[in-house]
């Protein structure tokens, strides 16, 4: 006879898991938001490819 896959502790470290991708992802999206805003990074299209630009000085006008 075989095991059930999804026992309780497997469930619970998917869900675990997908928590914690889910916070990831919206810890780098409020990331890459404020640092567009502030000029760090900026982004253009070039026909359907978008190039990010890094800003080097940001960081030294920032701690200033």
């Amino acid at each position: 006879m075989t095991k059930p896959y999804w026992t309780p502790e497997k469930k619970e470290d998917y869900e675990n898991l997908l928590k914690k991708r889910d916070n990831d992802r919206e810890y780098h999206r409020r990331y890459m938001l404020d640092a567009r805003r502030s000029g760090r990074y900026r982004y253009f299209r070039d026909g359907s490819k978008v190039i990010y630009k890094k800003d080097e000085n940001a960081d030294e006008r920032t701690i200033k």
